[in-house]
C-alpha cells in the first residue's frame, strides 16, 4: 500500500515539475519573441501536440505570423518540461537506492571475527 502511495506522490511532483517548467518556458520564450500570450493560453497550449480542441481554439486567436512562430515553441518548451521532470525522477531515484543501500535491511557482507576459526577444535 504504500508504494502505491509512494508512487502516486512521485507521479504528482514529477507532474508538477513539468507542468510549472514548461509552462513558465512557453511564457518566457513566446514573450522573448514578441508575443504576448494569455495565462489561459500560456495553459492549454500545450494541448496543440495532441490535438485538443482548447489549444487549437487558443492557437488560432493568435495572428497566423504569431502561430507560425508559437508552434516551435510550445514543442521545445513541452521537451524543457519533460527533462526536468526526467531529472527530478533520476534524482529521486538516486536518493533511494542511497537509502535502500545505508538504511534499509543487514549488513551486505558477514563481520570477520577477530580471532580466526581452528581446525579441529
Amino acid at each position: 500500500m504504500c508504494q502505491i502511495a509512494g508512487g502516486a506522490i512521485g507521479v504528482a511532483i514529477t507532474t508538477t515539475i513539468f507542468t510549472i517548467t514548461s509552462e513558465n518556458d512557453l511564457d518566457s520564450k513566446a514573450t522573448t519573441a514578441g508575443h504576448n500570450l494569455t495565462d489561459h493560453q500560456v495553459a492549454v497550449l500545450h494541448g496543440q501536440l495532441a490535438g485538443t480542441k482548447a489549444a487549437t481554439d487558443a492557437l488560432h486567436q493568435l495572428p497566423q505570423s504569431a502561430q507560425n512562430v508559437i508552434v516551435p515553441i510550445i514543442k521545445d518548451s513541452f521537451a524543457a518540461g519533460v527533462q526536468a521532470g526526467f531529472r527530478f525522477v533520476a534524482i529521486a531515484a538516486l536518493l533511494g537506492l542511497l537509502i535502500s543501500l545505508f538504511f534499509v535491511g543487514g549488513r551486505l557482507l558477514p563481520r570477520r571475527s577477530a580471532e580466526p576459526e581452528r581446525a579441529g577444535a
